[in-house]
Protein backbone atom coordinates (compact mmCIF):
# COMPACT_ATOMS: atom_id res chain seq x y z
CA UNK A 1 0.00 0.00 0.00
CA UNK A 2 0.72 3.94 -0.59
CA UNK A 3 2.51 5.24 2.82
CA UNK A 4 1.10 8.18 4.74
CA UNK A 5 3.79 10.65 3.22
CA UNK A 6 3.10 9.31 -0.41
CA UNK A 7 -0.35 9.66 0.03
CA UNK A 8 -0.61 13.29 1.27
CA UNK A 9 2.18 14.25 -1.38
CA UNK A 10 -0.68 12.78 -3.89
CA UNK A 11 -3.45 14.32 -2.06
CA UNK A 12 -2.13 17.58 -2.52
CA UNK A 13 -1.40 16.61 -6.29
CA UNK A 14 -5.29 15.73 -6.53
CA UNK A 15 -6.51 18.97 -4.71
CA UNK A 16 -4.67 21.13 -7.48
CA UNK A 17 -6.15 19.76 -10.12
CA UNK A 18 -9.57 21.63 -8.68
CA UNK A 19 -7.91 25.05 -10.56
CA UNK A 20 -6.86 23.35 -14.16
CA UNK A 21 -8.51 23.50 -16.70
CA UNK A 22 -11.82 23.17 -15.42
CA UNK A 23 -13.64 26.04 -17.46
CA UNK A 24 -13.78 23.95 -20.65
CA UNK A 25 -11.31 25.73 -22.65
CA UNK A 26 -7.79 24.91 -22.01
CA UNK A 27 -5.51 28.20 -21.89
CA UNK A 28 -2.66 28.01 -23.86
CA UNK A 29 -0.54 30.44 -26.08
CA UNK A 30 -2.78 33.25 -27.76
CA UNK A 31 -5.68 32.62 -24.47
CA UNK A 32 -6.45 34.36 -21.85
CA UNK A 33 -4.21 33.72 -18.97
CA UNK A 34 -5.16 31.52 -15.94
CA UNK A 35 -2.46 32.25 -13.10
CA UNK A 36 -3.98 28.97 -11.38
CA UNK A 37 -4.39 26.92 -14.21
CA UNK A 38 -2.30 24.12 -16.00
CA UNK A 39 1.41 23.44 -15.27
CA UNK A 40 3.26 24.39 -18.24
CA UNK A 41 4.43 21.32 -20.13
CA UNK A 42 7.21 19.76 -18.95
CA UNK A 43 7.49 21.15 -15.58
CA UNK A 44 4.61 19.10 -13.68
CA UNK A 45 4.74 20.18 -9.41
CA UNK A 46 3.70 16.62 -7.77
CA UNK A 47 3.32 17.78 -4.25
CA UNK A 48 1.18 20.73 -4.69
CA UNK A 49 -0.73 22.94 -6.13
CA UNK A 50 0.66 24.76 -9.85
CA UNK A 51 3.06 27.13 -8.66
CA UNK A 52 1.60 27.02 -4.84
CA UNK A 53 3.17 23.93 -2.77
CA UNK A 54 0.03 22.49 -1.11
CA UNK A 55 -2.44 24.34 -3.44
CA UNK A 56 -6.10 23.87 -3.29
CA UNK A 57 -8.87 24.31 -5.16
CA UNK A 58 -9.46 27.71 -6.48
CA UNK A 59 -5.62 28.95 -5.81
CA UNK A 60 -4.07 31.28 -7.71
CA UNK A 61 -6.20 35.09 -8.07
CA UNK A 62 -9.76 36.27 -7.89
CA UNK A 63 -11.66 35.00 -11.07
CA UNK A 64 -9.65 31.48 -11.49
CA UNK A 65 -12.06 28.36 -11.73
CA UNK A 66 -11.99 26.26 -8.83
CA UNK A 67 -13.66 23.27 -7.40
CA UNK A 68 -17.00 25.16 -5.90
CA UNK A 69 -17.21 26.92 -9.10
CA UNK A 70 -21.01 26.05 -9.89
CA UNK A 71 -21.18 23.80 -12.73
CA UNK A 72 -22.69 25.40 -16.52
CA UNK A 73 -20.75 28.95 -15.54
CA UNK A 74 -18.25 28.14 -18.64
CA UNK A 75 -20.68 28.08 -21.68
CA UNK A 76 -18.96 26.02 -24.60
CA UNK A 77 -17.71 28.65 -27.30
CA UNK A 78 -18.76 27.47 -31.01
CA UNK A 79 -16.00 26.61 -33.12
CA UNK A 80 -13.69 26.62 -30.14
CA UNK A 81 -11.67 23.82 -29.01
CA UNK A 82 -13.17 22.60 -25.23
CA UNK A 83 -10.39 20.89 -22.98
CA UNK A 84 -12.15 17.20 -22.90
CA UNK A 85 -11.34 15.09 -19.51
CA UNK A 86 -11.42 11.72 -20.14
CA UNK A 87 -14.48 10.26 -20.07
CA UNK A 88 -15.90 6.88 -18.35
CA UNK A 89 -15.05 4.66 -21.21
CA UNK A 90 -11.74 5.84 -22.02
CA UNK A 91 -10.61 5.90 -18.61
CA UNK A 92 -11.48 2.23 -18.75
CA UNK A 93 -9.79 1.80 -21.67
CA UNK A 94 -6.58 3.41 -21.26
CA UNK A 95 -6.15 1.69 -17.96
CA UNK A 96 -6.73 -1.59 -19.42
CA UNK A 97 -4.46 -0.73 -22.24
CA UNK A 98 -1.82 0.90 -19.47
CA UNK A 99 -2.10 -1.79 -16.57
CA UNK A 100 -3.86 -4.65 -18.03
CA UNK A 101 -6.66 -4.11 -15.83
CA UNK A 102 -10.19 -4.86 -16.52
CA UNK A 103 -13.26 -3.93 -15.41
CA UNK A 104 -15.68 -0.38 -14.69
CA UNK A 105 -12.40 1.36 -12.79
CA UNK A 106 -14.18 4.44 -13.32
CA UNK A 107 -17.53 3.46 -11.89
CA UNK A 108 -17.67 6.38 -8.74
CA UNK A 109 -16.65 8.80 -11.16
CA UNK A 110 -20.46 9.67 -11.91
CA UNK A 111 -22.24 10.57 -15.01
CA UNK A 112 -20.44 11.72 -18.04
CA UNK A 113 -20.82 15.48 -18.85
CA UNK A 114 -22.48 16.10 -22.56
CA UNK A 115 -21.52 18.12 -25.62
CA UNK A 116 -23.76 18.01 -28.58
CA UNK A 117 -25.34 14.67 -27.68
CA UNK A 118 -21.97 12.55 -26.87
CA UNK A 119 -20.01 12.31 -23.86
CA UNK A 120 -17.05 15.26 -23.57
CA UNK A 121 -16.97 15.99 -19.90
CA UNK A 122 -15.64 19.50 -21.37
CA UNK A 123 -17.65 22.55 -19.23
CA UNK A 124 -18.16 21.88 -15.38
CA UNK A 125 -15.56 22.04 -12.95
CA UNK A 126 -14.39 19.24 -11.06
CA UNK A 127 -15.53 19.26 -7.44
CA UNK A 128 -13.56 18.12 -4.47
CA UNK A 129 -15.84 15.32 -4.42
CA UNK A 130 -14.62 14.19 -7.94
CA UNK A 131 -11.19 14.57 -7.00
CA UNK A 132 -11.41 12.40 -3.88
CA UNK A 133 -12.70 9.27 -6.54
CA UNK A 134 -10.04 10.05 -8.57
CA UNK A 135 -7.71 9.94 -6.28
CA UNK A 136 -9.22 6.38 -4.25
CA UNK A 137 -9.16 4.79 -8.38
CA UNK A 138 -5.20 6.07 -8.88
CA UNK A 139 -4.09 4.20 -5.58
CA UNK A 140 -6.23 1.35 -6.21
CA UNK A 141 -5.24 0.84 -9.24
CA UNK A 142 -1.48 1.09 -8.74
CA UNK A 143 -1.79 -1.03 -5.83
CA UNK A 144 -3.09 -3.95 -8.30
CA UNK A 145 -0.66 -2.80 -10.73
CA UNK A 146 2.64 -3.47 -8.72
CA UNK A 147 1.32 -6.82 -7.62
CA UNK A 148 3.03 -7.89 -10.64
CA UNK A 149 5.96 -5.60 -10.35
CA UNK A 150 8.15 -7.55 -13.21
CA UNK A 151 5.53 -7.33 -15.96
CA UNK A 152 4.95 -4.43 -15.34
CA UNK A 153 8.38 -2.71 -15.36
CA UNK A 154 10.15 -5.20 -17.57
CA UNK A 155 13.88 -4.19 -16.57
CA UNK A 156 16.41 -6.30 -17.82
CA UNK A 157 18.06 -8.91 -15.48
CA UNK A 158 20.80 -7.61 -12.97
CA UNK A 159 19.90 -4.00 -14.27
CA UNK A 160 20.66 -1.36 -11.41
CA UNK A 161 17.89 -0.26 -9.83
CA UNK A 162 17.63 3.28 -10.58
CA UNK A 163 18.05 2.37 -14.57
CA UNK A 164 15.02 0.82 -14.05
CA UNK A 165 13.06 3.48 -12.44
CA UNK A 166 14.39 6.02 -15.12
CA UNK A 167 13.27 3.45 -17.86
CA UNK A 168 9.69 2.99 -16.29
CA UNK A 169 8.96 6.49 -15.69
CA UNK A 170 9.99 7.56 -19.10
CA UNK A 171 8.43 4.39 -20.79
CA UNK A 172 5.14 4.79 -18.56
CA UNK A 173 5.13 8.65 -18.46
CA UNK A 174 4.89 8.72 -22.48
CA UNK A 175 2.19 6.06 -22.54
CA UNK A 176 0.34 7.62 -20.07
CA UNK A 177 0.46 11.43 -20.35
CA UNK A 178 0.83 10.66 -24.48
CA UNK A 179 3.71 12.11 -24.92
CA UNK A 180 7.25 11.71 -24.31
CA UNK A 181 8.35 13.28 -20.63
CA UNK A 182 10.69 16.36 -20.10
CA UNK A 183 13.86 15.73 -18.50
CA UNK A 184 12.36 17.96 -15.75
CA UNK A 185 9.60 15.63 -15.29
CA UNK A 186 11.53 12.42 -14.88
CA UNK A 187 13.38 14.07 -11.97
CA UNK A 188 10.25 15.26 -9.98
CA UNK A 189 8.76 11.79 -10.70
CA UNK A 190 12.10 10.01 -9.39
CA UNK A 191 11.84 12.30 -6.47
CA UNK A 192 8.48 11.32 -5.63
CA UNK A 193 9.68 7.43 -6.24
CA UNK A 194 12.38 8.26 -3.54
CA UNK A 195 9.51 9.07 -1.32
CA UNK A 196 7.71 6.09 -1.41
CA UNK A 197 10.47 3.79 -1.62
CA UNK A 198 12.04 5.63 1.97
CA UNK A 199 11.28 3.14 4.70
CA UNK A 200 9.20 0.97 1.94
CA UNK A 201 10.99 -1.24 -1.09
CA UNK A 202 10.92 -1.09 -5.14
CA UNK A 203 6.99 -1.58 -5.00
CA UNK A 204 5.90 1.09 -2.71
CA UNK A 205 8.01 3.79 -4.86
CA UNK A 206 6.58 2.97 -8.19
CA UNK A 207 2.97 2.50 -6.74
CA UNK A 208 3.59 6.32 -5.59
CA UNK A 209 4.27 7.28 -9.04
CA UNK A 210 1.80 5.24 -11.01
CA UNK A 211 -1.02 6.70 -7.96
CA UNK A 212 0.58 10.66 -8.88
CA UNK A 213 0.42 9.88 -12.74
CA UNK A 214 -2.96 8.71 -12.70
CA UNK A 215 -4.25 11.91 -11.34
CA UNK A 216 -1.88 14.30 -13.34
CA UNK A 217 -4.16 16.61 -15.27
CA UNK A 218 -1.92 15.26 -18.32
CA UNK A 219 -3.26 11.90 -17.74
CA UNK A 220 -7.07 13.15 -16.45
CA UNK A 221 -7.37 15.74 -19.17
CA UNK A 222 -6.64 15.89 -23.25
CA UNK A 223 -4.42 18.48 -23.06
CA UNK A 224 -4.16 20.26 -26.66
CA UNK A 225 -1.86 23.64 -26.32
CA UNK A 226 -0.78 23.17 -29.87
CA UNK A 227 2.66 24.94 -31.28
CA UNK A 228 2.71 28.13 -31.25
CA UNK A 229 5.45 28.69 -33.41
CA UNK A 230 2.81 26.87 -36.07
CA UNK A 231 -0.10 29.58 -35.37
CA UNK A 232 -2.24 31.55 -38.38
CA UNK A 233 -5.70 32.82 -39.02
CA UNK A 234 -6.96 29.20 -38.86
CA UNK A 235 -5.80 28.43 -35.57
CA UNK A 236 -2.88 26.67 -33.58
CA UNK A 237 -1.43 23.56 -35.27
CA UNK A 238 -1.44 20.38 -32.84
CA UNK A 239 1.40 18.57 -31.92
CA UNK A 240 2.09 15.55 -33.57
CA UNK A 241 1.71 14.36 -29.83
CA UNK A 242 -1.85 16.29 -29.83
CA UNK A 243 -2.54 14.73 -33.07
CA UNK A 244 -1.93 11.02 -32.08
CA UNK A 245 -4.24 11.20 -28.85
CA UNK A 246 -6.93 12.96 -30.62
CA UNK A 247 -6.95 10.43 -33.24
CA UNK A 248 -6.65 7.37 -30.97
CA UNK A 249 -9.62 8.71 -28.79
CA UNK A 250 -11.57 9.02 -32.10
CA UNK A 251 -10.64 5.81 -33.42
CA UNK A 252 -10.14 2.96 -30.55
CA UNK A 253 -11.42 5.28 -27.19
CA UNK A 254 -8.39 5.01 -25.65
CA UNK A 255 -4.81 5.94 -25.25
CA UNK A 256 -2.33 6.31 -28.32
CA UNK A 257 -0.93 2.93 -28.30
CA UNK A 258 3.03 2.40 -29.24
CA UNK A 259 3.31 2.10 -32.70
CA UNK A 260 1.26 5.96 -32.92
CA UNK A 261 3.52 7.47 -30.37
CA UNK A 262 6.18 6.17 -32.73
CA UNK A 263 4.69 7.59 -35.91
CA UNK A 264 4.44 11.12 -33.69
CA UNK A 265 7.61 10.72 -32.71
CA UNK A 266 9.48 10.66 -36.63
CA UNK A 267 6.99 13.60 -37.45
CA UNK A 268 4.41 10.97 -39.72
CA UNK A 269 1.51 12.65 -38.15
CA UNK A 270 2.39 16.00 -39.64
CA UNK A 271 0.56 15.07 -42.84
CA UNK A 272 -2.89 13.96 -43.62
CA UNK A 273 -1.71 11.44 -45.72
CA UNK A 274 0.49 9.85 -42.48
CA UNK A 275 -2.68 10.79 -40.91
CA UNK A 276 -4.32 8.42 -42.92
CA UNK A 277 -2.48 5.39 -42.85
CA UNK A 278 -2.23 5.46 -38.98
CA UNK A 279 -6.63 5.92 -39.52
CA UNK A 280 -6.40 2.86 -41.78
CA UNK A 281 -4.31 0.90 -39.47
CA UNK A 282 -6.42 1.54 -36.27
CA UNK A 283 -10.12 1.29 -37.96
CA UNK A 284 -8.32 -2.26 -39.01
CA UNK A 285 -7.79 -3.68 -35.48
CA UNK A 286 -9.71 -5.01 -33.25
CA UNK A 287 -9.65 -1.90 -30.83
CA UNK A 288 -11.77 -0.45 -32.97
CA UNK A 289 -14.52 -1.65 -31.81
CA UNK A 290 -14.33 -0.16 -28.66
CA UNK A 291 -14.75 3.69 -30.36
CA UNK A 292 -17.32 1.75 -32.23
CA UNK A 293 -19.69 0.87 -28.82
CA UNK A 294 -18.78 4.45 -27.43
CA UNK A 295 -20.34 5.90 -30.78
CA UNK A 296 -23.20 3.94 -31.45
CA UNK A 297 -24.55 3.55 -28.24
CA UNK A 298 -24.38 7.50 -27.38
CA UNK A 299 -25.52 8.13 -31.07
CA UNK A 300 -28.74 5.44 -30.67
CA UNK A 301 -28.97 6.57 -27.06
CA UNK A 302 -29.09 3.27 -25.46
CA UNK A 303 -26.11 3.56 -22.69
CA UNK A 304 -28.56 2.45 -20.51
CA UNK A 305 -30.36 -0.13 -21.92
CA UNK A 306 -28.88 -2.58 -19.43
CA UNK A 307 -31.33 -0.73 -17.13
CA UNK A 308 -34.35 -0.27 -18.35
CA UNK A 309 -37.44 -1.37 -16.59
CA UNK A 310 -40.94 -2.45 -17.86
CA UNK A 311 -44.19 -3.05 -16.69
CA UNK A 312 -43.33 -7.10 -15.54
CA UNK A 313 -47.21 -7.17 -16.15
CA UNK A 314 -47.21 -6.02 -19.60
CA UNK A 315 -44.09 -7.57 -20.52
CA UNK A 316 -43.18 -10.80 -18.16
CA UNK A 317 -40.71 -12.03 -20.35
CA UNK A 318 -38.35 -8.67 -20.37
CA UNK A 319 -35.63 -9.32 -17.77
CA UNK A 320 -31.61 -8.50 -17.18
CA UNK A 321 -30.92 -11.63 -19.39
CA UNK A 322 -33.12 -10.35 -22.30
CA UNK A 323 -31.48 -6.54 -21.73
CA UNK A 324 -28.15 -8.21 -22.20
CA UNK A 325 -28.83 -10.15 -25.30
CA UNK A 326 -30.44 -7.03 -26.83
CA UNK A 327 -26.99 -4.82 -26.09
CA UNK A 328 -24.88 -7.64 -27.25
CA UNK A 329 -26.80 -7.78 -30.62
CA UNK A 330 -27.12 -3.99 -31.32
CA UNK A 331 -23.05 -4.05 -30.60
CA UNK A 332 -22.19 -6.99 -32.93
CA UNK A 333 -24.40 -5.86 -35.54
CA UNK A 334 -22.70 -1.84 -35.80
CA UNK A 335 -19.10 -3.84 -35.33
CA UNK A 336 -19.78 -5.79 -37.85
CA UNK A 337 -21.21 -4.12 -40.13
CA UNK A 338 -18.75 -0.99 -40.26
CA UNK A 339 -15.90 -2.82 -39.29
CA UNK A 340 -15.95 -6.00 -40.73
CA UNK A 341 -18.56 -5.53 -43.61
CA UNK A 342 -18.84 -3.44 -46.06
CA UNK A 343 -18.79 -0.46 -43.78
CA UNK A 344 -21.86 1.44 -45.45
CA UNK A 345 -24.82 3.64 -43.61
CA UNK A 346 -27.29 2.17 -46.21
CA UNK A 347 -26.40 -1.54 -44.78
CA UNK A 348 -26.47 -0.48 -41.16
CA UNK A 349 -29.79 0.85 -41.76
CA UNK A 350 -31.47 -1.96 -44.02
CA UNK A 351 -29.79 -5.17 -43.39
CA UNK A 352 -32.05 -7.90 -42.36
CA UNK A 353 -29.54 -10.07 -41.50
CA UNK A 354 -28.33 -9.69 -37.43
CA UNK A 355 -26.94 -11.55 -34.37
CA UNK A 356 -28.68 -13.06 -31.86
CA UNK A 357 -28.50 -15.35 -28.56
CA UNK A 358 -30.61 -18.03 -27.05
CA UNK A 359 -32.59 -15.48 -24.74
CA UNK A 360 -33.77 -13.08 -27.79
CA UNK A 361 -34.99 -15.79 -30.01
CA UNK A 362 -38.37 -16.36 -28.69
CA UNK A 363 -38.96 -12.39 -28.75
CA UNK A 364 -38.12 -12.63 -32.66
CA UNK A 365 -40.62 -15.40 -33.41
CA UNK A 366 -38.04 -17.29 -34.16
CA UNK A 367 -36.39 -20.93 -32.89
CA UNK A 368 -33.66 -21.10 -30.17
CA UNK A 369 -30.58 -21.78 -31.28
CA UNK A 370 -28.38 -22.13 -27.94
CA UNK A 371 -29.03 -22.45 -24.55
CA UNK A 372 -31.02 -19.36 -23.11
CA UNK A 373 -28.17 -17.90 -20.95
CA UNK A 374 -25.71 -18.35 -23.77
CA UNK A 375 -23.08 -15.87 -24.73
CA UNK A 376 -22.69 -17.29 -28.58
CA UNK A 377 -24.05 -14.87 -31.06
CA UNK A 378 -25.25 -16.55 -34.45
CA UNK A 379 -25.47 -14.54 -37.53
CA UNK A 380 -29.71 -14.61 -38.51
CA UNK A 381 -31.87 -13.29 -41.40
CA UNK A 382 -34.18 -12.24 -40.01
CA UNK A 383 -37.58 -11.72 -42.08
CA UNK A 384 -37.42 -8.70 -44.55
CA UNK A 385 -41.22 -7.28 -43.95
CA UNK A 386 -40.33 -7.29 -40.56
CA UNK A 387 -37.04 -6.01 -39.71
CA UNK A 388 -34.82 -3.63 -41.83
CA UNK A 389 -31.15 -2.42 -39.70
CA UNK A 390 -30.21 -0.78 -36.67
CA UNK A 391 -33.41 1.00 -36.07
CA UNK A 392 -35.71 -2.01 -36.12
CA UNK A 393 -33.34 -4.47 -33.39
CA UNK A 394 -35.33 -5.45 -30.55
CA UNK A 395 -33.11 -3.06 -28.45
CA UNK A 396 -33.46 -0.21 -29.57
CA UNK A 397 -37.11 -0.41 -30.35
CA UNK A 398 -37.36 -1.52 -26.39
CA UNK A 399 -35.15 1.91 -25.45
CA UNK A 400 -37.54 3.81 -27.20
CA UNK A 401 -40.96 2.32 -25.70
CA UNK A 402 -42.84 3.34 -22.72
CA UNK A 403 -43.22 0.82 -19.92
CA UNK A 404 -46.45 -0.61 -20.75
CA UNK A 405 -46.91 0.17 -24.44
CA UNK A 406 -44.89 1.39 -27.11
CA UNK A 407 -44.22 5.38 -27.66
CA UNK A 408 -44.61 6.95 -31.11
CA UNK A 409 -43.32 10.18 -29.90
CA UNK A 410 -39.93 8.65 -28.31
CA UNK A 411 -39.38 6.64 -31.65
CA UNK A 412 -40.15 9.83 -34.11
CA UNK A 413 -37.82 11.61 -32.18
CA UNK A 414 -35.42 9.12 -31.99
CA UNK A 415 -35.75 9.12 -35.55
CA UNK A 416 -35.84 13.49 -36.34
CA UNK A 417 -32.49 13.85 -33.91
CA UNK A 418 -30.24 10.87 -34.90
CA UNK A 419 -31.16 10.75 -38.71
CA UNK A 420 -32.10 14.32 -39.71
CA UNK A 421 -30.75 16.11 -37.34
CA UNK A 422 -33.79 18.37 -36.65
CA UNK A 423 -34.40 18.90 -33.10
CA UNK A 424 -37.55 20.06 -31.57
CA UNK A 425 -38.29 22.58 -29.79
CA UNK A 426 -38.59 22.23 -25.81
CA UNK A 427 -42.54 22.30 -24.73
CA UNK A 428 -43.93 25.21 -23.88
CA UNK A 429 -43.35 25.89 -19.77
CA UNK A 430 -46.63 24.06 -18.77
CA UNK A 431 -47.71 21.61 -20.65
CA UNK A 432 -48.36 18.04 -19.35
CA UNK A 433 -46.46 15.26 -21.08
CA UNK A 434 -49.21 13.09 -19.75
CA UNK A 435 -48.84 9.60 -21.88
CA UNK A 436 -52.42 8.26 -22.34
CA UNK A 437 -52.46 5.08 -20.60
CA UNK A 438 -52.76 1.70 -22.38
CA UNK A 439 -56.70 0.53 -23.45
CA UNK A 440 -57.29 -2.88 -24.97
CA UNK A 441 -59.84 -1.46 -27.58
CA UNK A 442 -58.00 1.71 -28.89
CA UNK A 443 -54.92 1.05 -31.07
CA UNK A 444 -52.18 3.42 -29.56
CA UNK A 445 -51.67 5.45 -32.44
CA UNK A 446 -55.31 7.08 -31.96
CA UNK A 447 -54.61 7.66 -28.17
CA UNK A 448 -51.88 9.78 -29.14
CA UNK A 449 -53.71 11.75 -31.99
CA UNK A 450 -54.16 14.32 -29.31
CA UNK A 451 -50.46 15.31 -29.49
CA UNK A 452 -51.21 17.00 -32.70
CA UNK A 453 -54.69 18.41 -32.17
CA UNK A 454 -53.42 20.21 -29.03
CA UNK A 455 -52.42 23.56 -30.29
CA UNK A 456 -49.71 23.66 -27.47
CA UNK A 457 -48.31 20.86 -28.84
CA UNK A 458 -48.79 20.44 -32.40
CA UNK A 459 -45.49 21.83 -33.82
CA UNK A 460 -43.29 19.69 -32.48
CA UNK A 461 -45.78 16.70 -32.79
CA UNK A 462 -46.48 17.41 -35.91
CA UNK A 463 -43.01 16.85 -36.77
CA UNK A 464 -41.74 13.42 -34.64
CA UNK A 465 -45.60 11.50 -34.34
CA UNK A 466 -46.01 10.75 -38.51
CA UNK A 467 -42.28 9.33 -37.91
CA UNK A 468 -43.07 7.53 -34.88
CA UNK A 469 -46.23 6.07 -35.83
CA UNK A 470 -44.34 3.72 -38.64
CA UNK A 471 -42.82 2.01 -35.86
CA UNK A 472 -46.02 1.15 -34.53
CA UNK A 473 -45.65 -3.13 -35.31
CA UNK A 474 -43.55 -3.34 -32.61
CA UNK A 475 -44.62 -3.31 -28.75
CA UNK A 476 -43.36 -1.67 -25.88
CA UNK A 477 -40.31 -4.73 -26.59
CA UNK A 478 -39.42 -4.25 -29.54
CA UNK A 479 -41.70 -7.74 -30.89
CA UNK A 480 -43.19 -7.55 -34.26
CA UNK A 481 -47.40 -7.30 -34.10
CA UNK A 482 -49.86 -6.97 -36.53
CA UNK A 483 -52.41 -6.12 -34.05
CA UNK A 484 -53.16 -3.36 -31.27
CA UNK A 485 -56.16 -2.15 -29.35
CA UNK A 486 -58.32 -4.82 -30.95
CA UNK A 487 -57.45 -3.42 -34.25
CA UNK A 488 -55.28 -3.96 -37.34
CA UNK A 489 -51.97 -1.92 -36.98
CA UNK A 490 -51.81 0.86 -39.29
CA UNK A 491 -48.02 1.67 -39.60
CA UNK A 492 -48.97 3.87 -42.90
CA UNK A 493 -47.49 8.03 -42.99
CA UNK A 494 -45.92 10.75 -44.65
CA UNK A 495 -41.87 11.49 -44.59
CA UNK A 496 -41.65 15.37 -45.10
CA UNK A 497 -38.22 17.11 -44.86
CA UNK A 498 -36.39 15.71 -47.64
CA UNK A 499 -35.33 16.65 -51.16
CA UNK A 500 -35.77 13.51 -52.60
CA UNK A 501 -37.52 11.07 -50.40
CA UNK A 502 -40.68 12.57 -49.03
CA UNK A 503 -43.86 10.68 -49.68
CA UNK A 504 -46.27 8.34 -48.61
CA UNK A 505 -44.53 5.61 -46.54
CA UNK A 506 -46.26 2.26 -45.70
CA UNK A 507 -43.97 1.26 -42.52
CA UNK A 508 -40.81 1.49 -40.70
CA UNK A 509 -38.57 -0.23 -43.43
CA UNK A 510 -40.28 1.82 -46.03
CA UNK A 511 -39.38 4.55 -43.92
CA UNK A 512 -35.78 3.57 -43.11
CA UNK A 513 -35.20 1.98 -46.15
CA UNK A 514 -35.94 5.91 -48.12
CA UNK A 515 -34.00 7.61 -45.17
CA UNK A 516 -31.12 5.68 -46.29
CA UNK A 517 -30.59 7.36 -49.77
CA UNK A 518 -31.43 10.89 -48.63
CA UNK A 519 -28.90 13.19 -49.08
CA UNK A 520 -30.22 14.49 -45.40
CA UNK A 521 -29.12 11.62 -43.47
CA UNK A 522 -25.79 11.54 -44.97
CA UNK A 523 -25.07 15.08 -43.79
CA UNK A 524 -26.62 14.15 -40.60
CA UNK A 525 -24.80 10.87 -39.85
CA UNK A 526 -21.75 13.41 -40.70
CA UNK A 527 -22.66 16.09 -37.87
CA UNK A 528 -22.60 13.01 -35.30
CA UNK A 529 -19.87 11.79 -36.17
CA UNK A 530 -18.04 15.31 -35.98
CA UNK A 531 -19.89 15.79 -32.75
CA UNK A 532 -18.38 12.79 -31.36
CA UNK A 533 -14.59 13.43 -32.52
CA UNK A 534 -14.08 16.93 -32.12
CA UNK A 535 -16.22 16.83 -28.55
CA UNK A 536 -18.28 19.95 -29.61
CA UNK A 537 -21.43 21.27 -31.99
CA UNK A 538 -20.23 22.28 -35.74
CA UNK A 539 -19.93 26.23 -36.33
CA UNK A 540 -19.26 28.22 -38.98
CA UNK A 541 -15.97 27.40 -39.07
CA UNK A 542 -16.36 23.47 -38.97
CA UNK A 543 -18.20 23.69 -42.19
CA UNK A 544 -14.64 22.56 -44.29
CA UNK A 545 -14.95 19.71 -41.84
CA UNK A 546 -18.38 18.75 -42.48
CA UNK A 547 -17.97 18.83 -45.84
CA UNK A 548 -15.29 16.66 -46.21
CA UNK A 549 -17.37 14.01 -44.68
CA UNK A 550 -20.09 14.32 -45.87
CA UNK A 551 -18.08 13.72 -49.80
CA UNK A 552 -16.08 10.94 -48.22
CA UNK A 553 -19.69 9.12 -47.44
CA UNK A 554 -21.43 10.28 -50.83
CA UNK A 555 -18.42 9.11 -52.75
CA UNK A 556 -18.67 5.40 -51.28
CA UNK A 557 -21.40 5.21 -48.63
CA UNK A 558 -18.83 3.87 -46.02
CA UNK A 559 -18.58 4.86 -42.36
CA UNK A 560 -15.03 4.14 -41.71
CA UNK A 561 -14.30 6.26 -45.21
CA UNK A 562 -15.92 9.24 -43.23
CA UNK A 563 -14.04 8.76 -40.19
CA UNK A 564 -10.98 8.77 -42.40
CA UNK A 565 -12.08 12.11 -44.08
CA UNK A 566 -12.77 13.77 -40.87
CA UNK A 567 -9.75 12.34 -39.40
CA UNK A 568 -7.41 13.84 -42.31
CA UNK A 569 -9.40 17.56 -42.84
CA UNK A 570 -6.49 19.99 -42.14
CA UNK A 571 -9.03 21.33 -38.84
CA UNK A 572 -8.83 17.59 -37.14
CA UNK A 573 -4.86 19.08 -36.65
CA UNK A 574 -5.68 22.59 -35.32
CA UNK A 575 -6.91 24.09 -32.39
CA UNK A 576 -8.91 27.15 -32.19
CA UNK A 577 -8.13 29.65 -28.70
CA UNK A 578 -10.48 31.63 -27.12
CA UNK A 579 -9.53 34.44 -28.51
CA UNK A 580 -9.06 33.68 -32.28
CA UNK A 581 -12.09 36.03 -34.39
Amino acid sequence: MTSLAGRVTVVSLAVALGSVGCSGNINGPGDTPNPGGMPTPGMPNPGGGPGTPGGGPGTGGPGTPGASTPAGMFPALPGHTPMRRLTRSQYNNTIHDLLGITGDTAGDFGVDEEDAGFASNDRAPLTQGQLEKYQQAAESLADKAVANLATLMKCAPGAAEADCVDQFVRGFGKRALRRPLADAEVARYKTLYMTGRTGGDLSSGISLVLSAILQSPYFLYRVELGDPAMASKDGLALTSYEVATRLSYFLTDSTPDDALLAAADSGKLRTPDGIGAEAQRLLGSDKARDTLVSFYEQWLGIQDLLTVEKDAMAYPMFNPVIRSAMRDEVLELVDQVTRLGDGKLATLLTSHTSYLRGPIYPLYGLPMQGNAGGSILHKVDLPADQRAGIFTTAGVIAEYGHADQSSPVGRGLLVSERLLCIVPADPPPGVAANVPPPDPNVPTRVRFEKHRTDPQCAACHQLMDPLGVTFENYDGIGRYRTADGGKPVDPSSMLKGTKASDGPVKNAIDLITRLSTADEVKSCFTRQMFRYALGHAEADRDQPIVAAGVDALGKTGRIPDLMIAIATAPAFRTRIPLDLK
